[in-house]
């Protein structure tokens, strides 16, 4: 398997790491799925096969700027299918999202065991508004989840949902 995989690599490297992109997305590794695609771009793989995948981890990431700069430069095509509906992300184009948008988005990056972005985004709302029912149901929900284990996380991902739950309870 190694040697295939290293003769794809040589003869299409642009196809070897879309694979490799789509494998690091299926083990939650975002950030690592993103230098794939990333890469696959400049190798030429065509943006309309592998932006869709790249538009998926940022949105996964939470990383609201690089997805709108990736919907002006490639359009939303089949982006909408694959991910966070853009309206999202024209909506922070012209202004902050409110609470219940930020629990809307929260919703779909848990949906996507994104856990760490959908505890960001539930913070925020609940810095907006901190009644917010849904917010404080979800949020609970992620918590007790984590504490009691039933969260497949990685290491990496626990330091960070810690670091946000605290900030998130100290800033109330």
């Amino acid at each position: 398997m190694k040697l295939q995989s290293i003769r794809l690599m040589e003869r299409e490297p642009a196809r070897a790491l879309f694979y490799r992109a789509n494998a690091a997305l299926l083990e939650r590794q975002y950030a690592q799925a993103r230098e794939y695609v990333t890469q696959a771009l400049a190798e030429g793989a065509p943006p309309e096969a592998v932006a869709p995948l790249l538009y998926h981890c940022i949105c996964l990431l939470g990383d609201w700027e690089a997805a709108r700069e990736l919907v002006r430069k490639y359009g939303q095509t089949d982006m909408l299918q694959t991910a966070l509906p853009s309206r999202f992300i024209q909506v922070l184009e012209h202004r902050e999202w409110n609470a219940r948008e930020c629990v809307e988005v929260a919703t779909w990056a848990y949906r996507n065991q994104s856990w760490v972005t959908a505890a960001r985004l539930l913070t925020e709302a609940l810095k907006r508004d901190p009644s917010f029912a849904e917010a404080l149901n979800l949020l609970g929900e992620l918590v007790v989840r984590y504490k009691d284990w039933s969260l497949p996380l990685t290491e990496q991902e626990k330091a960070a949902l810690e670091k946000v739950v605290v900030q998130g309870s100290t800033t109330k």
